[in-house]
This record gives C-alpha cells, sequence and structure tokens, in this order.
C-alpha cells in the first residue's frame, strides 16, 4: 500500500500514518507537500510502484463489504 500524504496537518491523522507504517512493512508513505493536484498525487503513488493492479482510494471512500477489492480485481 503507498499512501501519498499532500500535507496531512491534523494530529490524528499523522499519528495514524505513523503508527500504520510502523506497524507493516508493506504500507509506505510519499510525502507530497506540493499544492494539491490529485492527478499528480496519483501519478506518484503509480511511480512508485511495480504492482499489476492498481486501485485508487481516496480518504472518503466507504468500505461496505469485506470482500470488495477482490471482487474489483
Amino acid at each position: 500500500m503507498i499512501i501519498v500524504d499532500n500535507g496531512s496537518t491534523r494530529p490524528e491523522t499523522n499519528e495514524f500514518l505513523d503508527k500504520l507504517t510502523a506497524s507493516d512493512p508493506r504500507v509506505r508513505l510519499l510525502p507530497d507537500p506540493a499544492p494539491f493536484n490529485f492527478a499528480g498525487l496519483n501519478n506518484r503513488a503509480v511511480a512508485a510502484t511495480d504492482a499489476p493492479l492498481i486501485c485508487f482510494l481516496n480518504n472518503d471512500t466507504e468500505v461496505i463489504t469485506s470482500d470488495w477489492l477482490d471482487r474489483m480485481a
């Protein structure tokens, strides 16, 4: 999982990201403090991986079934 962080400032968000990256080596955080550019953030994430499948998941997505990613892939 690659998380592109576009300058999060809320302490609870930064704490969550710190815990997530510290607890799972498969999670990478890519800081990108540049002015917001949605396509640019996505392109940065894609450039950082060689994964065969990519899922763009925004922070306002609500998962409603446990098999959503398997079904999508």
